[in-house]
């Protein structure tokens, strides 16, 4: 063990919420420890954030108060901030969660001739980013030397754009889960939805279109929060159909120890990067209906085996698949629902992160894990 080589990492995480997709996975490989074997980190919140959300994900990182930096400041103070950092860093990795980050890491190296190799580590769709045109991510992306890819969708993108040898699809990690969300034992059908009450990119009133063409017994609890939630409460008050059927539970810190019994989760999202609440759903042995995405879901859900995907936009479809729920001869193995994640638990997750960082920096670090 002595003679390891210690890989030292910065991430650049642009703006962060304190809870979400991307924080979950930061917490996983800040606290994994298989990756703690091999990596040091450092973790830079380069855009303002509230801080009320932020410091509880702080705390769960396990990360030294030296080994944080927050960049409260604004306009020209916050970009000398980042200028500075990466100035005085002697990461060997910079991990930069928008191209933002990677393209002010890329100046910065260039001019200082900086050692350090430039990793991106995007969330989401590129061509759907939010706050980033498809032209930015054309241009910005190739800057970094290497791509972490969260889905086999985002892996396809990023060829679009010719970056090829140099892109390592990770996925995200999924957690094994003991608990096994169970069929229910009455004849209505029961959904769930877990996720942010904000309606651009959940398109939640898509959900409620859905809703309104099924003809079977159902109800769907909501769980969650957001910008959208009074719209999305009084539009469902003007129908009394949905009015009756939907449940508004508000935001929990684990809705999953509520959940105990229910037919499936559904996602009508307009983009996704590597949907968080699909694998908490699945692992648990909850099926999922979702829209067939570009990034994402594919990823996750095998038609037929843990779930059902669904062509974007065809509401019919989706409400069609809803109502087959009612056989409960779908999907009565919960287990085999559970098993269908196999490639992206335990210790699957860091053998790829390790895997991938082996092959930037030449190192056979994968050992590690068998030691």
């Amino acid at each position: 063990m002595k003679n390891l080589h210690f890989s030292k990492i910065s991430i650049l995480a642009g703006r962060l919420l304190g809870r979400g997709g991307t924080e979950t996975v930061l917490l996983h490989i800040f606290n994994d420890k298989n990756l703690k074997k091999i990596f040091t980190y450092k973790l830079f919140v380069t855009e303002r954030s509230e801080e009320k959300g932020l410091l509880p994900f702080l705390a769960e990182t396990g990360l030294k108060k030296a080994k944080i930096t927050l960049n409260q400041s604004s306009g020209c103070i916050r970009n000398f901030k980042r200028f500075i950092y990466l100035v005085f860093t002697n990461s060997d990795f910079i991990i930069g969660l928008t191209p933002k980050e990677i393209k002010k890491a890329a100046q910065v190296r260039k001019i200082l001739k900086k050692k350090y190799k430039i990793v991106s580590w995007i969330h989401f769709s590129i061509k759907y980013m939010p706050g980033h045109s498809y032209e930015r991510m054309k241009k910005e992306l190739p800057l970094a030397d290497y791509h972490l890819s969260i889905s086999d969708g985002l892996t396809k993108e990023l060829n679009e754009i010719g970056l090829k040898d140099n892109v390592f699809t990770i996925y995200n990690p999924v957690r094994r889960q003991e608990q096994t969300i169970l069929q229910p034992n009455e004849n209505k059908t029961k959904l769930v939805y877990v996720g942010r009450l904000e309606n651009q990119q959940k398109n939640i009133l898509e959900l409620f279109d859905i809703l309104d063409l099924i003809a079977d017994d159902f109800n769907l609890d909501i769980y969650g929060s957001g910008p959208d939630e009074e719209m999305l409460q009084k539009e469902v008050a003007k129908n009394k159909k949905l009015n009756e059927k939907i449940v508004w539970k508000g935001w929990k810190s684990n809705p999953w120890n509520e959940i105990k019994q229910a037919d499936a989760l559904v996602l009508t999202s307009n983009y996704e990067g590597f949907p968080m609440t699909l694998n908490e759903a699945i692992s648990r042995g909850l099926p999922a209906i979702s829209y067939d995405l570009p990034v994402g879901p594919s990823s996750l859900i095998q038609d037929g085996v843990n779930g059902y995907l669904v062509e974007f936009g065809n509401k019919r479809e989706f409400a069609e698949k809803i109502m087959t729920l009612s056989n409960r001869k779908l999907f009565n193995d919960r287990q085999s629902v559970k098993n269908s994640l196999e490639f992206l638990y335990d210790n699957q997750y860091s053998k790829r992160v390790i895997d991938a960082f082996s092959k930037m920096n030449g190192l056979e670090m994968n050992r590690i894990i068998n030691e």
